[in-house]
């Protein structure tokens, strides 16, 4: 029987080992400084029978990189970033959708392969990293009722919220140059933990209620700009 009690510790060594290929070399490095935005899409999974799953779309996502090439096959990064969450708690009849909203600041270790084609270079990579959701205001997508349960002890965000994450970053071949390059990345974010501490209890209308939980799985495609250069 698989057991995965020791996952999240040997996902960490391995990206600790993949990750300093890049730094343990005498080749010649290049180190890059990026920025990139985004559109990010989240599913927000229920995790209670019988309740409903709910998806954000086309929401920006922005962050800051900073990555280090050698002449071997791998490569590591650092990202620093910032995306708007709205994570819905319920839907009326009217398709009037409530809930809240604020930013995620977050940050990632990351460590990929270098794949060099004709035209372009692939970047596959694995990440683990972290997000701090910040509750700003409570939404109404449509006119309708909002709810006025003001309270971050009504709505306890899990925080930190740890992820795993897989993608890939397309480059021109001539990255590895002291020049400025345009990139375009594609990813998947998973959140093996639940969204709230615990199961959120929500009056829709007077008296009744009806429970929330998620866990977050979001798909992000961004382009961005990075300049390289060489010690």
């Amino acid at each position: 029987m698989l057991r995965f009690k020791n996952a999240p510790i040997s996902a960490l060594k391995f990206l600790f080992l993949f990750a300093i290929c890049p730094f343990s070399t005498n080749a010649q490095v290049t180190h890059a400084l990026g920025f990139q935005i985004g559109l990010s899409n989240v599913w927000y999974r229920s995790e209670l029978p019988n309740k409903p799953s709910f998806s954000s779309h086309f929401l920006p996502a922005f962050s800051f990189e900073y990555a280090k090439y050698s002449d071997n096959l791998f490569w590591a990064g650092l990202s620093l970033g910032i995306t708007p969450r709205n994570i819905p708690i319920y839907k009326y009849e009217n398709y009037t959708k409530t809930g809240i909203q604020g930013p995620e600041f977050w940050g990632k270790v990351r460590a990929g392969l270098k794949i060099q084609r004709d035209f372009s270079t692939h970047l596959p990579f694995i990440a683990l990293g972290a997000g701090y959701f910040s509750l700003y205001s409570e939404y109404s997508s449509g006119q309708g009722m909002v709810y006025s349960q003001s309270s971050t002890a009504v709505y306890p965000v899990r925080k930190p919220m740890p992820f795993i994450e897989i993608g890939n970053t397309v480059i021109n071949t001539t990255f590895r140059e002291n020049k400025r390059n345009v990139f375009i990345s594609f990813l998947v974010r998973y959140y093996p933990v639940n969204t709230f501490k615990e199961n959120v209890q929500f009056e829709y209308v007077p008296l009744a209620f009806t429970q929330v939980q998620y866990r977050m799985i979001e798909f992000v495609i961004a382009a961005g700009i990075q300049h390289q250069f060489q010690r």
